[in-house]
């Protein structure tokens, strides 16, 4: 005789690609939850914590996101156990033998996610820590750090909600309008910043980069570095050198929310 058996069930679209620890708002305060990443949607598991418990998981599309802010760190701390350097690497120079003080240093992945409905997660996650020598901070050396195993899972996630948002956007603009996002408008021009009109033929460089390392404390962290020629509204042989100035504009990269949505706004329109 044929005997009948339960099959396990999975849910629908595979297993997630990852979790996220966060908080989210409530109207009680922050409470501690997760985040479940799906190829195709998020799903936020209630927390367990306190007598008003939500253990209800909630589902969202990718195009309820509304927006996401994301931005990567680094901490540096010196290393409690001081010992010589590897010189394989070839950053150290010739002398194997030469001790070094060492730091502990350690990414930062900080991401914020609104939701439709007004939720609001926020998770800020580290990766395991490499120990470097002290002096490649300061020269500005390569650290030669390890693939990071959280960023895969943070890019995925900043990149499905982008995908989502990116035609309505493209929509806005090929019909004249603007798309702003925190401090900074995409318009079919180019980019205004707090008054400041940057035509898109004047942007010589547009980038969303982290420097450890600089010149000026302003360039440091996550950023996101603009350099265009300050045109004024003047010709080129109309400036003593023949070509108008450039400006640097720096702004923090977990100030601008869908920072992902700008750039693929921007960068078929560069010239």
């Amino acid at each position: 005789m044929a005997m009948w058996w339960r099959r396990s069930r999975k849910p629908a679209g595979g297993a997630p690609k990852g979790t996220l620890a966060c908080t989210v708002n409530r109207t009680t305060g922050l409470r501690r939850a997760e985040i479940a990443v799906y190829e195709d949607r998020l799903v936020l598991l209630g927390d367990t914590e306190g007598r008003e418990r939500d253990t209800t998981p909630r589902t969202y599309a990718w195009q309820d996101v509304a927006h996401v802010w994301s931005a990567n760190d680094m901490e540096i701390d010196a290393a409690e156990d001081q010992g010589r350097v590897d010189n394989s690497s070839a950053e150290v120079g010739e002398d194997d033998d030469l001790p070094f003080p060492m730091v502990h240093i350690r990414w930062t992945h900080r991401l914020m996610l609104q939701f439709a409905d007004d939720t609001v997660a926020r998770a800020t996650m580290m990766d395991p820590p490499v120990t470097r020598p002290e002096f490649l901070i300061h020269v500005g050396g390569n650290l030669n750090l390890p693939t990071s195993p959280l960023a895969p899972l943070v890019d995925h996630l900043c990149r499905k909600v982008v995908d989502a948002q990116l035609p309505a956007a493209e929509a806005a603009l090929a019909n004249g309008g603007e798309v702003t996002r925190g401090p900074l408008t995409a318009t079919p021009e180019g980019l205004r910043h707090e008054g400041t009109d940057i035509p898109w033929a004047a942007i010589t460089s547009l980038r969303n980069t982290f420097m450890y390392a600089a010149e000026t404390e302003a360039d440091l962290g996550s950023l996101l570095r603009i350099d265009y020629q300050d045109t004024q509204g003047r010709t080129p042989d109309t400036f003593p050198l023949g070509h108008p100035p450039t400006r640097r504009l720096r702004i923090p990269a977990f100030d601008i929310p869908d920072l992902e949505l700008l750039l693929r706004l921007s960068t078929p329109r560069l010239p």
